[in-house]
């Protein structure tokens, strides 16, 4: 197969982070099957990757950056047909002009990877009407969809336009994490990484976690205290962008990670987030709050469950305490997890589902 991996709105933090990591082993892993892939990519950060072609677009405004998002769509198009893919992996973000040429190239599959409706109401009524009217024309014009989570693939709003669905969660190569060895800290050291101003991240219970358990050291990667409004207690670090580097050295020292705490914000109950696997190739015992896709089932000492609750932290608290202490000098056992969430596996299952997809395309 000739595959097009197509991505409407990527900023360079994310292509430089987990998404890019991700896209890099699915283009690894085609390609060593014997596929030909070429990534297609819109991107407002100049400075993008150039492991992948990006094209740039800018703007001051909303208006002007989907302006300018629309005329780096119109220039990306003919290179796409050029190309002449067999089919097409679009990644989902709001519909913008000149979309609609896409589906006479190739069959378009379409990740979706939230709930998207439910999210766009965090950002705004334009987005989130302008999401809402227009996500049905890609949905009804994709060949099939690739869903994250069961979750996701049950939803009305998905279901109702009867298209093909395979459930394909998150996963990550476990070559590109040896697991770290187990540090002992006085005190028990949480880490927790997570994107400035996203409220279903839970950085506010983290802060008062940390409130309440002075004893506790907490490192946050990606946000800084001036971005947020409540006070940070002495014993939370906040540490913004870091270099990959830096959050290795982080995560070396961490005896608890801790992942996404609100995804009842945005009316979820499961996901399978980039860097809960990371955690967990890493060996590093976890908390979770939200039915994990890939774990249902798995009870490990290691993994603290939460409920997905905006109380789950302020009602845990003595519970959290006690299990970052008790994991001082642990680690995950990396064979108990290993198979849940490798991403080897998970690519031969989304080449497959590609292929039936042009099976059924090319039938008389």
């Amino acid at each position: 197969m000739k595959i097009a991996y197509v991505l409407l709105h990527m900023r360079q933090p994310f292509l430089s982070g987990g998404v890019g990591r991700k896209m890099r082993a699915q283009i690894r892993f085609w390609r060593e099957a014997g596929h030909e892939v070429r990534t297609f990519v819109l991107s407002p950060d100049i400075a993008a990757s150039s492991e992948f072609e990006v094209y740039f677009f800018q703007g001051s405004s909303l208006i002007q950056r989907e302006w300018a998002r629309s005329h780096a769509l119109a220039a990306m198009l003919p290179d796409l047909q050029k190309y002449q893919p067999d089919i097409i992996y679009l990644r989902y973000a709001p519909f913008v002009l000149p979309l609609q040429r896409i589906f006479r190239i190739a069959p378009v599959v379409l990740e979706i990877n939230t709930d998207d409706v439910n999210e766009y109401r965090h950002h705004g009524a334009f987005r989130y009407w302008h999401n809402r009217l227009m996500r049905g024309f890609l949905l009804r014009n994709s060949a099939g969809l690739v869903s994250t989570s069961y979750e996701i693939a049950h939803l009305p709003c998905n279901q109702r336009y009867h298209k093909p669905t395979c459930v394909i969660s998150n996963g990550i190569v476990l070559d590109d994490y040896p697991p770290y060895p187990a540090p002992a800290n006085t005190p028990p050291i949480i880490m927790f990484a997570g994107t400035p101003g996203i409220i279903w991240h839970g950085l506010d219970k983290l802060l008062l976690l940390g409130k309440h358990c002075p004893d506790l050291q907490i490192e946050i990667i990606g946000s800084h205290p001036e971005q947020i409004q409540q006070t940070v207690p002495p014993n939370v670090h906040m540490h913004g962008l870091v270099t990959l580097e830096r959050v290795k050295q982080i995560l070396k020292r961490a005896d608890v990670a801790c992942s996404t705490l609100a995804l009842h914000r945005k009316n979820m109950q499961e996901a399978s987030p980039l860097k809960t696997r990371e955690y967990l190739a890493l060996g590093i015992p976890t908390i979770l709050a939200y039915q994990d896709t890939d774990l249902e089932g798995l009870s490990l000492e290691t993994i603290l469950h939460l409920p997905n609750t905006e109380d789950n932290v302020a009602s845990h608290i003595e519970r959290i305490r006690d299990f970052a202490y008790a994991m001082r000098g642990k680690r995950i056992e990396r064979e108990l997890i290993a198979p849940r969430i490798d991403q080897r596996e998970k690519e031969r299952q989304r080449l497959v589902f590609f292929q039936s997809l042009l099976d059924k395309t090319e039938l008389p």
